[in-house]
């Protein structure tokens, strides 16, 4: 009785880790287009010293010697730089390069003082 136990205890836990894998390489596989867009988790310091993240999304066409339009994407106040990662793939896809960053204090960008939300080298990357 305790052998069955413990077999179908161990029996699921192996279908559920295999499920598991099989469900990360399919979100990585929906998010690289298949491969066709290459995926950057870029970590930057911005004019004020403060660190800020983003994503970037590269077309397989785009290259030093032939070079895509730029789309610069920003979220909305309760999100992050993955918000609306399918549509930037397609964007990708499409032939476009997409930077889609994280604003401070949101995802894995720096979170600013109160007071310094509004002060001019904070919104330097606006201009």
């Amino acid at each position: 009785m305790k052998k069955t136990v413990r077999r179908t205890a161990v029996f699921w836990l192996c279908l559920s880790l295999i499920l598991c894998l099989i469900s990360a390489a399919g979100a990585s596989f929906v998010q690289s287009n298949f491969g066709r867009v290459t995926v950057k988790d870029l970590r930057f310091e911005t004019v004020s010293g403060h660190q800020m993240s983003a994503l970037l999304f590269i077309p397989e066409n785009a290259t030093a010697d032939t070079p895509a339009p730029a789309i610069v994407c920003s979220h909305g106040w309760y999100n992050n730089r993955e918000m609306q990662d399918l549509n930037y793939v397609e964007y990708a896809r499409r032939g476009f390069v997409v930077l889609s960053i994280d604003m401070y204090g949101h995802g894995n960008s720096d979170n600013l003082p109160s007071g310094d939300w509004w002060k001019p080298e904070n919104n330097a990357h606006v201009r």
